[in-house]
């Protein structure tokens, strides 16, 4: 029996497990594109809020609107912030369980791979070539950059809404600080547990 039929045989013996891991793929996959489609969504509620907050703001008197417009506004952005916060925890939490559900699997793969060898070449996927739980300019990195990055805006504006419904002004700068410190922050609470799962499974 040559390698190609003892292949195929592998196969049909562990064809349940095979089919099993490429649907679990597909779901992956599946559920990748809804985390884009949440994550888009958001983004348009807050280019939707940031368009109306400016020209609300200006037919209704720009610097000079009323404390109670204000006070309306900053709760508007504080929501969209607690929003984005929660999505970033979100997307860490999904990336958490995606990285244990496949170090999982890939226990499965070893143990099967010991009684059939000749099924190794099936699985791109094992524990020694399984991707990073936190791995910079991944997809899940980069919306996590994106919401950190409007998130921070949305705090910002909820900063200066505060001070216009006392009447008072606060330097740009300051908001420009205070989103790029709101943003550094988010990431943190994004990047943090995945580098630390990196580091347990490097260590085990």
């Amino acid at each position: 029996m040559d390698d190609k039929d003892a292949l195929a045989n592998s196969f049909q013996v562990y064809q349940d497990f095979i089919v099993a891991e490429y649907n679990y793929m597909a779901d992956a996959a599946h559920q990748a594109q809804e985390n884009r489609v949440r994550c888009s969504e958001y983004f348009i509620v807050v280019i939707s809020s940031f368009i109306t907050a400016i020209f609300a703001f200006r037919t209704s008197g720009g610097p000079n609107a009323s404390a109670e417009y204000s006070q309306i506004f900053a709760l508007l952005f504080l929501i969209i912030f607690v929003i984005g916060a929660c999505n970033i925890l979100q997307l860490c939490k999904l990336r958490l369980a995606w990285h244990e559900s496949v170090m999982a699997m890939n226990d499965i793969k070893e143990g099967l791979i010991q009684a059939a060898p000749g099924i190794a070449p099936l699985f791109a996927w094992r524990k020694g070539t399984v991707l990073h739980s936190f791995k910079p300019f991944s997809i899940s990195f980069i919306l996590a950059v994106q919401i950190s990055f409007l998130s921070g805006i949305a705090f910002a504006a909820f900063i200066y809404f505060c001070y216009q419904s006392k009447g008072d002004k606060i330097l740009t700068t300051s908001l420009v600080a205070t989103a790029v410190i709101v943003m550094v922050v988010l990431l943190f609470l994004y990047s943090a547990p995945l580098i630390k799962e990196n580091a347990k499974n490097s260590v085990v």
